[in-house]
């Protein structure tokens, strides 16, 4: 199996588990807010995972970031609860704001001035 398709297996490993975890226990460590789990990426060797989050209200994002921050050593072990047993070694999580959206939203309002010229 080659390196590329066993890192996508892991990320979505990780993507599904962290969701969950964040579904039910996720008020804990975000002050109640909705966190969405927009894409998970591994490293080669599948000891780091950068996770691309997403939150309900976004006025809080970099707060919510800290926090999830601080509650990583947490969040690790209640991940290798859940995936312990499919992968050798539980990653590292590092934890990012997606603005993938925000992106998204800036090339339409550009393109639609684009159209209007």
């Amino acid at each position: 199996m080659g390196v590329r398709i066993k890192q996508q297996q892991v990320a979505a490993l990780v993507q599904r588990a962290l969701g969950e975890i964040f579904l039910r226990e996720g008020a804990s460590y975000t002050a109640g807010t909705l966190v969405t789990v927009k894409e998970v990426c591994m490293n080669t060797n599948l000891s780091l995972a950068q996770v691309y989050l997403s939150f309900l209200d976004a006025s809080r994002a970099t707060h919510l970031l800290h926090m999830l921050t601080q509650h990583q050593k947490a969040l690790r072990g209640l991940l290798g609860h859940k995936i312990g047993n499919k992968v050798r070694r539980v990653p590292e999580l590092r934890f990012y704001i997606d603005h993938s959206l925000e992106r998204a939203q800036r090339i339409h309002q550009l393109l639609d001035t684009l159209d209007t010229t």
